[in-house]
């Protein structure tokens, strides 16, 4: 008997369909970012800050002063990113604050548009078997999640991290290994965390390659993202010197941030008549209870264990990264995972960072009722995450009951959901293929 071949996204009959499809889908989201831009003004916005580093940026003698005075604390590839409004906003008038927070909104909401580009391109080409309606409602849901976080969505850097590593998927899964590299690189340049992305990645590079060519594979993407690293480090370290380092301390100088998972396992101590104490330390609030610095170690020493445990146990299963299509799910997967522990595992948790997760978990290789549990489960978050900021940040600066036990709840689900992340891995990896 001959076995009748599906029709693929990929065929010619399909591309008018699938063409008008995509154009809809693309159509709903600018509709739906249009309605959120235009309709909803943020409570909290972090653009202020922002702003002021653009204003210091002006007024500082050299770049290396403005390192050293303004204590940045971002990587300095960040810095073009909040140059950038400044400038824009300049070519209509004065530069004000309005004026930077429309054109800061107006970047992010691009960034947002090419995450979902870089959607549409990585699951056409990682599901090139799935027809178009099925690869449409795969990444549907980018129309929506985004917005269960309102009030931080284009008010935050954190979609330029997101859309630059979504990017860099979307040319790894084009086949583009070494561009996609290189484009990771500048990403780690603009936030550290893409780093985790690294490991599962490279171990894909390796093992999806001929024997006889695993040395060029690996290589030749490992030289091309370290090149994209260097291009957004060297220019500002040869202009302003070690200052451009000075996130590194600014960043471990911070204590338990009052959202981050350690910290709510401390908030359990007011049962014990501990007391709780908010301070506010590097322009964020931390936590002081009895306990509470041995704690952090704690969590610090989880953390490097708990990354290292990962990266062995894909180091274990490494043949079920041979697959050269199937083998970049699982290795988006893996990474996804990394993200996603050391956000539970840190002293630092700020829901924003759920921007770096959400196109990631779009593109997870589940079944139908795995997929119906891992939205269902995010999307609790994202609600849990939206009430506590805005809507309960006071309270929970006050230390008041409820708001405590709100963030218990989402810390408590986000730390189920990265657990049963792991869970449904476990399978895939011991199968050794998808």
């Amino acid at each position: 008997m001959t076995a009748t071949r599906l029709p693929t996204s990929n065929q010619p009959l399909d591309r008018p369909a699938s063409l008008r499809l995509w154009i809809g889908l693309l159509l709903l989201f600018v509709l739906s970012r249009l309605v959120f831009f235009f309709g909803f003004d943020a409570g909290f916005s972090d653009t202020r800050l922002y702003f002021s580093y653009a204003e210091a940026f002006q007024n500082a003698e050299t770049l290396g002063a403005f390192f050293l005075d303004r204590n940045f604390e971002y990587p300095p590839l960040m810095l073009p990113v909040m140059l950038l409004p400044a400038t824009l906003a300049g070519w209509f008038g004065d530069l004000s604050q309005t004026a930077y927070t429309g054109a800061f909104r107006a970047c992010m909401a691009v960034c947002d548009g090419i995450v979902m580009l870089a959607l549409i391109v990585a699951i056409r080409r990682l599901r090139p078997h799935s027809t178009p309606i099925r690869q449409a409602l795969t990444i549907a849901p980018y129309l929506v999640l985004p917005l269960l976080l309102p009030d931080l969505l284009y008010d935050r850097l954190d979609l330029a991290v997101a859309a630059t590593v979504m990017v860099a998927v979307a040319l790894l899964a084009c086949g583009r290994r070494s561009w996609g590299a290189a484009i990771l690189g500048l990403a780690v340049a603009l936030k550290l965390t893409p780093l985790l992305l690294l490991p599962p990645l490279l171990l894909w590079a390796w093992m999806s390659a001929a024997p006889a060519k695993r040395g060029q594979a690996f290589w030749g993407p490992l030289a091309a993202g370290v090149s994209g690293l260097l291009i957004g480090f060297v220019p500002f370290w040869l202009a302003a010197g070690d200052g451009v380092f000075g996130f590194v301390a600014y960043q471990s100088g911070r204590g338990l941030q009052l959202e981050s998972v350690p910290a709510s396992i401390g908030m359990l101590s007011i049962f014990v008549d501990a007391k709780l104490v908010p301070i506010e330390e590097a322009r964020a609030l931390s936590l002081l209870f009895p306990g509470s610095t041995v704690l952090q170690t704690l969590f610090a020493g989880l953390l490097l264990a708990g990354l290292a445990g990962l990266c062995g146990w894909f180091v274990w299963r490494r043949r079920a990264f041979a697959d050269p299509e199937a083998g970049l799910s699982l290795a988006l997967w893996a990474g996804l995972l990394m993200l996603a522990a050391a956000m539970a595992l840190s002293n630092v948790f700020s829901p924003q960072y759920f921007f770096w997760l959400i196109p990631l978990a779009l593109l997870l290789p589940l079944d139908g009722r795995q997929r119906a549990a891992s939205l269902a489960g995010l999307t609790l978050i994202l609600l849990l995450s939206w009430a506590l900021f805005p809507h309960y940040y006071r309270d929970l600066v006050m230390l008041r009951p409820h708001a405590m036990a709100l963030l218990m709840a989402r810390n408590g689900l986000f730390v189920a959901w990265t657990l049963w992340l792991g869970q449904t891995l476990r399978p895939q990896l011991r199968s050794s293929r998808l």
